[in-house]
């Protein structure tokens, strides 16, 4: 009988452990609007390319000039390890890549980055965005 209740407590624990860690899991909510950049600048693509970079905990990242100016999902892959001589070093790249997606702020035109992987939001400053 002792071994039974146990179990079920355990089960109802991992039941609660799951859904909590599932609901965090999603970076969005419903209402979020996809948005692309509207007139890019040249300072924003410097905001955009400064968010990736704290993002990713790097000093620079190359993106193109027209970045989620056609779609509202980013996808930066890492960078090819090289040797000293900048010859690409053989072997199986197991990094992933990192997604973002661009979504409408509270004020209109206002953009907001979103970290897929970590969920965390940062407003992109001297940047407009339209819908998608």
């Amino acid at each position: 009988m002792r071994n039974t209740s146990c179990r079920r407590a355990c089960f109802v624990a991992t039941l609660v452990v799951c859904v909590t860690l599932s609901s965090c899991a999603s970076s969005s909510t419903p209402g979020d609007k996809p948005v692309i950049i509207e007139n890019p600048t040249a300072k924003s693509r410097l905001a955009l390319q400064n968010a990736v970079c704290k993002s990713l905990g790097v000093a620079y990242v190359v993106l193109a000039d027209d970045a989620l100016t056609h779609e509202s999902t980013l996808i930066v892959e890492p960078a090819r390890i090289r040797d000293f001589e900048g010859n690409r070093l053989q072997g199986r790249e197991t990094r992933m890549p990192q997604q973002f997606h661009l979504i409408q702020g509270k004020k209109k035109g206002t953009c907001v980055l979103i970290d897929d992987r970590t969920s965390v939001h940062t407003v992109l400053v001297d940047t407009t965005c339209k819908k998608k």
